[in-house]
């Protein structure tokens, strides 16, 4: 599980209290065996959630992944991309664009991508993220950043256009939308 290792070593550990999983709706291997080795929770601030509080509950109803996959949410960015583990893939939805697609890339494949300084500094945009945190304060448990207007409505989905928002209420938003 080297993708877990560079995940741990790249955000550090989780911030305590923020863990959120006590049990899978069904067997996820491959994410406990990471779990195993990162813990859950809050990651940088809240950049990324890895079994935190932030998907616990988190419904992918009316979202397009086909409901025999049984996608379960086990990870979350700060900018409203939610990773969920199907069946035989992973499910990759992009919560600002009302976008979803499936990607055969393993759990640990996938720690091991957004702890490369390349998602960290353009895919997560930490160091915006960073500048978002300084200018409005830390980001609920629960919650995302928020772009006004949303990208799928024609907003830019620049940071600095964000609020915070309760994920779920924004997925149910975006879901509506689509």
């Amino acid at each position: 599980m080297a993708g877990a290792d560079e995940f741990l070593a790249a955000f550090g550990p989780p911030r305590a209290g923020t863990a959120g999983r006590a049990a899978w709706p069904r067997a996820l291997p491959d994410v406990d065996a990471a779990l195993a080795i990162t813990g859950s929770g809050l990651f940088a601030d809240g950049l990324l959630g890895l079994a935190s509080v932030r998907e616990v509950g988190l419904s992918l109803d009316g979202w397009p992944v086909p409901p025999a996959e049984a996608a379960v949410p086990f990870l979350s960015t700060a900018m409203g991309v939610v990773f969920a583990r199907g069946k035989q893939v992973i499910w990759v939805i992009d919560s600002w664009e009302g976008s979803a697609f499936d990607s055969d890339m393993s759990v640990d494949e996938l720690l091991s991508q957004l702890a490369s300084e390349d998602s960290r500094n353009g895919t997560l945009d930490w160091p915006g993220y960073k500048g978002w945190l300084e200018r409005s304060g830390p980001l609920p448990d629960t919650s995302i950043l928020q772009p006004k207007p949303l990208p799928i409505l024609g907003g830019s989905g620049a940071i600095s256009s964000c609020h915070a928002a309760e994920i779920k209420v924004h997925m149910d938003i975006v879901r509506q939308l689509l």
